[in-house]
């Protein structure tokens, strides 16, 4: 991998980036993370949605003895309960009448409404910041969610909604704080590291965003469209940034060791040019330093060959 990001590398300075490699790259990357992730389970209490891991809302108890919520149930499509991952029968086969075949459980949900008031105010509140968010109204989305937090401070999705509605409002401060607050929630779910990769990304800060993309691919049972678009974008400007200087980076973002983009051979090659007595050892004996732009080599070749010329002119 690191020898292909080296070569993408070189070829961004010598000419423009072939997409079509960048994405056999991005693939290549997501499939190796896939193959090694881990079966993924949800981890919540007795009294928490298997799925959404949140207060229990119109709860339905599935075959294996866990609970989750009536809504939850019918937007799953894989048929297996994501805690323990015992299958159970589909509800009704017709979705348009489904609804009306799921029997909530009374008793969990009069417990729920007696010890859990609070919290099930702050996901009816939740979900009329989503309505109003759907709608385009973010402004009054966001006191929606900020009204639902106060309610219910320990609710990983409605912060990691407010984190986006943060992002849509260019709050990129609040929207990162309140991505991180969902991660520290429940650091088991991915989707709040997509937020996270989201607002890095609008801050030029790409070598950390894609690390958040990876943390949630790995929490994932799949690359969604998104994700996988995201990751693209963020490895492609990564590779096509010139990164000359550490003080070239953008503000914001962590030194990326050039190592990890270049391979000393790579360089030596393009300086030679096919010429061995051409080659300049200064980047090699200076150590470390990344490689240099088409600009920089030809200036290199122009000093070699003036050299070469004078040299030609005293002993001619």
């Amino acid at each position: 991998m690191k020898e292909a990001i080296s070569v993408l590398c070189l070829c961004s300075k010598l000419a423009s980036l072939p997409m079509e490699s960048v994405r056999e790259l991005v693939d290549s990357l997501i499939d190796n993370y896939s193959l090694h992730g881990s079966k993924k389970t949800c981890h919540t209490d007795a009294w928490s949605c298997v799925y959404c891991a949140t207060v229990l809302m119109e709860p339905v108890t599935l075959a294996c003895g866990h609970t989750c919520c009536k809504k939850c149930l019918m937007k799953d499509l894989t048929g297996v309960c994501k805690k323990c991952g015992s299958k159970y029968e589909p509800i009704e086969d017709d979705p348009i009448d489904e609804a009306e075949h799921i029997k909530v459980s009374i008793l969990v949900s009069d417990l729920a409404n007696k010890f859990w008031v609070e919290d099930l105010k702050a996901v009816n509140l939740r979900n009329e910041g989503n309505r109003l968010f759907q709608r385009g109204e973010v402004t009054a989305s966001l006191d929606k969610y900020s009204q639902a937090l106060r309610l219910a401070p320990d609710d990983h999705l409605t912060a990691s909604n407010r984190s986006h509605a943060y992002y849509r409002s260019e709050l990129y401060d609040e929207a990162l704080e309140d991505a991180n607050r969902s991660i520290e929630i429940k650091p088991d779910w991915g989707k709040s590291y997509f937020r996270k990769g989201m607002v890095l990304a609008a801050r030029e800060n790409h070598d950390e965003a894609l690390i958040a993309y990876f943390q949630c691919l790995i929490l994932e049972d799949s690359c969604s469209k998104a994700l996988r678009t995201e990751i693209f974008k963020v490895i492609y400007k990564l590779i096509s940034h010139r990164y000359n200087e550490t003080e070239d980076l953008p503000q914001g973002s962590s030194k990326i060791e050039v190592k990890f983009f270049s391979q000393p051979d790579l360089r030596m090659d393009v300086c030679k040019g096919g010429n061995d007595s051409e080659s300049d050892d200064s980047e090699e004996e200076n150590g470390g330093q990344h490689l240099g732009t088409t600009l920089k080599i030809k200036q290199n070749r122009k000093m070699l060959i003036a050299k070469k010329q004078k040299a030609m002119q005293c002993f001619g």
